[in-house]
């Protein structure tokens, strides 16, 4: 065994110095890849950045007519705190206050302390400043809750209509970064996985007279593949560290922070979930491969892992969604706000990308195929629209799952548990065709995604 590692690799490297121009390119593509993405993430990171400042400084105030009683103003305060959840922050700025921070802001100013003067007394009403973590639908909210018929006697006016066009652009700025983000990162993970397989695939059609003299000898499928399969390992490791070493030293200069005393308790006790949870997952698109093997020929064994790999794109241009999501749902569970919306939305984005991916699977089949992995592979076809169509019920199953646990919600992997023994159970029982394994997946995969779907949407949750 350890001859035949030694073999496998050094057919690798001789096959990679070989075709050293295509090794090259390959390379390359995917180092520019790299880097684009890693910049993506460093320009989302600080446009994060910067519009989570810039929205701390917007906020709408309500005036109070004048005479309004400090405890009327603390009433009208609580009231719109009861109302409306996602208010940050609401700052009471009194008549004396508004005073003293308007001779702060103007002072040494002879014209504002003319005006000041000449107009006598303290014309500065008391004011509520409202800020809060949300869109700007839940500015327009608060600001229709304060101009309303409740507060008429107690509020002079409400300046939302003064910032309307600045909150609407603000928000504008952050929902464009975040579209661009996603749909450039999977078009650039796209073209990463088409660059591999396009390389492998001409290093194997250089190497023809090479496969076919070793199967004479009796070389087995695995040490025929395995070479390959090293070499697309070596471009992304080479990649990877080309990459590393051109963005590690700018970045660290670029971002200066103080180390502070973590308590690393609640990570250790995050990980046993997340690494169950993502054992499981992998099973659904692992398991079907390694029983096809075991049941079935070298030749129909290939032939259902090339299609099962094209299926795969579909999850692989929709985790984009999933990895954005996360996050977020993370923040709102950890400050009690409402998050559902979000994973509907996310099933809502995932829909929009995979169902036109599995139509077009569906339409050119043979195309695609052959894109990917020549037309030795096109008795297959006919599998491939069926196996994306699991991958997107997969999707969904594993966007939910990935909520759930942004919420610390953990028995969705009872369901998880259950599915897996039912599909290596079903496997094991009927395999009579390739067809039958895809048709087994396709309805474990939609009854799952489906149960997943219905137990975390209908279940009440706290906020």
């Amino acid at each position: 065994m350890n001859n035949d590692f030694k073999r496998v690799l050094n057919l690798a490297f001789t096959d990679f110095y070989r075709n050293r121009g295509t090794s090259i390119a390959a390379i390359f593509v995917l180092t520019v890849t790299t880097l684009i993405i890693t910049g993506l993430f460093v320009i989302g990171g600080t446009s994060s950045f910067l519009v989570d400042r810039l929205k701390e400084k917007i906020d709408i105030t309500a005036y109070f007519k004048d005479g309004t009683s400090d405890q009327d103003i603390m009433n009208v305060k609580d009231q719109i705190l009861k109302n409306s959840p996602d208010i940050k922050n609401v700052e009471y700025v009194s008549k004396d206050d508004a005073l003293n921070q308007f001779n702060e802001r103007h002072q040494g100013n002879d014209v504002f302390a003319r005006a000041l003067l000449e107009v006598g007394g303290n014309p500065f009403l008391p004011s509520l400043n409202i800020t809060t973590s949300g869109d700007q639908k839940e500015y327009q909210q608060i600001s229709d809750i304060l101009q309303s018929d409740q507060f008429s006697d107690l509020i002079q006016k409400v300046d939302f209509s003064e910032k309307k066009d600045t909150i609407e652009k603000v928000f504008s700025i952050t929902s464009s970064i975040t579209k661009f983000g996603v749909a450039l990162g999977i078009l650039l993970v796209l073209i990463a996985v088409a660059v591999v397989f396009n390389t492998i695939k001409l290093v194997i059609d250089n190497s023809k007279d090479e496969i076919t003299t070793m199967r004479i000898v009796g070389a087995s499928n695995w040490f025929l593949r395995a070479p390959f399969i090293l070499q697309g390992a070596i471009f992304g490791v080479i990649a990877f560290m080309i990459s590393f070493f051109v963005t590690y030293f700018p970045l660290k200069k670029l971002f200066h922070y103080k180390t502070e005393k973590y308590n690393i308790n609640p990570v250790y006790a995050y990980l046993l979930p997340v690494t169950s949870t993502l054992l499981l997952l992998t099973s659904f698109y692992s398991v079907d491969i390694l029983l096809v093997k075991h049941f079935f020929d070298s030749v129909s064994a290939g032939h259902y892992a090339a299609v099962s790999l094209i299926g795969k794109t579909v999850f692989f241009a929709t985790i984009a969604v999933t990895q954005v999501m996360f996050p977020k749902v993370s923040e709102l569970y950890k400050q009690k706000k409402p998050h559902k919306k979000l994973l509907t939305k996310s099933l809502f984005l995932i829909s929009l990308i995979g169902v036109p991916m599995c139509i077009v699977y569906f339409i050119i089949p043979e195309i695609a195929v052959k894109l990917f992995f020549g037309s030795e592979y096109l008795d297959a076809a006919n599998l491939l629209w069926r196996f994306a169509v699991f991958m997107l019920f997969f999707s969904f199953t594993y966007t939910v799952s990935m909520y759930n646990i942004s919420i610390n919600r953990l028995k969705f992997l009872f369901i998880l548990g259950f599915f897996s023994i039912v599909e290596a159970v079903f496997i094991w029982l009927y395999h009579t065709s390739l067809l039958q394994i895809v048709m087994i997946l396709m309805g474990i995969g939609f009854v799952m995604s489906i149960m997943m779907i219905a137990t975390t949407l209908l279940r009440k949750d706290e906020y």
